[in-house]
């Protein structure tokens, strides 16, 4: 008998789903849950904003035309994603960890489908944190997701800098969050010629992905586009 493989066989067994804890061996998540899960459908082309009904563009979007070129997000923020998404984020939960970043890589398989022959970007920028956060923190989620996509498409990664801590943008409403992030980050480099995708786990209100969006394309990118897990149904305006 081989111990290795039959330890892995009962550890599989064992194995539990990740919200309701029924055994789900083989699977981080079990079927009911994995079917519960509030992936996006409908939703605005340019910021990924949840829509009741296709259309060319949300209303924010037409009125404010963001620099952003193009979003896309894989799930709703909201129950039970928003749970998974905190407890990796903010305890390090490596089950979780585990499962988002193959969430990615099935997101990743979504968008080659689309373009099969070349993808439209050139590298790759993981939407920075301030140093003081990541230490606390121990790692950037968005650095985390940006590996994988980078090594699976073979793209560089381009890294801005933040370079004012700031509040932080959950305490905030949608005007705060823009003031907030004034002149938060900065891009060294020079994005002559590229297509720039910009990573994050969460896109709220877009305040921080359009800032940074904006710093890329005065560096010199030709276009900015998003990648998130999970966007929340509407702005917040509390």
């Amino acid at each position: 008998m081989d111990v290795t493989k039959e330890i892995k066989r009962l550890v599989a067994q064992q194995r539990r789903c990740l919200l309701c804890t029924t055994p789900s061996p083989g699977s981080a998540l079990c079927t009911a849950c994995n079917s519960e899960l509030p992936r996006l459908s409908i939703c605005c082309p340019r910021c990924a904003l949840p829509l009741p009904q296709p259309a060319p563009l949300c209303g924010q979007c037409s009125q404010r035309p963001p620099p952003v070129n193009r979003s896309f997000a894989r799930y709703e923020y909201r129950s039970p994603i928003d749970y998974l998404i905190n407890q990796y984020k903010e305890h390090n939960h490596q089950p979780i960890r585990k499962w988002w970043l193959a969430e990615v890589n099935a997101e990743a398989d979504h968008l080659s489908q689309q373009w099969p022959d070349e993808l439209p970007w050139t590298a790759i920028t993981p939407v920075p944190l301030h140093w003081r956060k990541q230490w606390r923190r121990g790692f950037n989620q968005a650095y985390e997701i940006s590996r994988v996509l980078a090594q699976r498409w073979a793209l560089p990664i381009v890294t801005a800098k933040r370079r004012l801590a700031g509040v932080d943008q959950k305490q905030l409403n949608k005007r705060e969050r823009e003031q907030n992030l004034e002149q938060a980050f900065v891009c060294s480099q020079d994005l002559g010629g590229h297509n720039i995708l910009i990573v994050d786990d969460v896109v709220t209100t877009g305040a921080t992905v359009n800032t940074l969006a904006g710093q890329l394309l005065e560096a010199g990118a030709n276009t900015v586009d998003v990648f998130t897990l999970a966007r929340t149904p509407k702005p917040s305006d509390k």
